[in-house]
């Protein structure tokens, strides 16, 4: 753990081999070594480089963040300590926040070899930029889009539109539908589960009917076309 005491006292001490850097986060004091967050992120060497409060007093707060987290992520860039199915999740959002490029990839590489694949793991990878896992995620899913419809509509509208996006062309190919997405189309859009419900289990003949509805309808259009069909929801 970093140390609680001040080891240093003004500004003309705080570049040394003792922590000579105050992190605020959660309320919280944590000193810590400016070198090695300088040479580690370009995001603190700018902060503490520049004419900005942080460098001018020796301080940077960390808003909305967890300091468990941050204990990690300090003893990673500082003794290497090894990526667990635990911290490796959180880690990838800062190395992606804070610019740590050696720190990114090697999350990226344990995602891919020892985390298991989900809609969820693709949300992660596409949102903080991991181009590799997030082939990985869509290449397995896009394999067999139905096993994974309830983990979708689960996640609702927590699935962003860039992911959808992506899963788009493979949902539709299941259900049988040639329907462009509407912009903010999720699984927790009011469509959604007629077209879940079309992925896994409506007829082909009935689809046929019915999807060229999908942009253009209320729910409770296609709710009567199926109905008419005999198809119960």
């Amino acid at each position: 753990m970093a140390s609680t005491n001040n080891p240093s006292s003004g500004l003309e001490g705080r570049y040394s081999e003792e922590p000579d850097l105050r992190i605020i986060v959660e309320g919280q004091t944590v000193w810590a070594h400016s070198q090695i967050l300088m040479q580690a992120s370009p995001v603190f060497r700018k902060l503490l480089l520049t004419k900005m409060e942080e460098s001018i007093h020796g301080k940077v707060e960390l808003v909305d963040k967890s300091k468990d987290e941050f204990d990690v992520f300090w003893d990673v860039l500082r003794y290497r300590s090894c990526l667990t199915k635990e911290n490796v999740k959180f880690l990838s959002v800062w190395a992606h926040e804070y610019d740590i490029e050696g720190l990114h990839k090697m999350c990226e590489d344990y995602l891919i070899s020892s985390m298991e694949v989900s809609v969820a793991g693709l949300e992660h990878a596409i949102k903080y930029n991991l181009p590799d896992r997030a082939a990985q995620c869509l290449d397995v899913i896009s394999a067999d889009i139905r096993e994974h419809i309830e983990e979708l509509t689960l996640l609702g509208s927590a699935v962003s539109a860039e992911t959808m996006h992506q899963l788009w062309p493979f949902i539709c190919k299941a259900a049988d539908v040639d329907a462009e997405m509407l912009d903010d189309f999720s699984p927790g859009h009011v469509m959604w589960p007629f077209l879940a419900k079309a992925v896994v289990s409506v007829p082909l003949a009935v689809l046929a009917k019915w999807s060229k509805f999908l942009s253009a309808n209320s729910r409770d259009v296609l709710e009567d076309r199926l109905k008419a069909d005999n198809f119960k929801l």
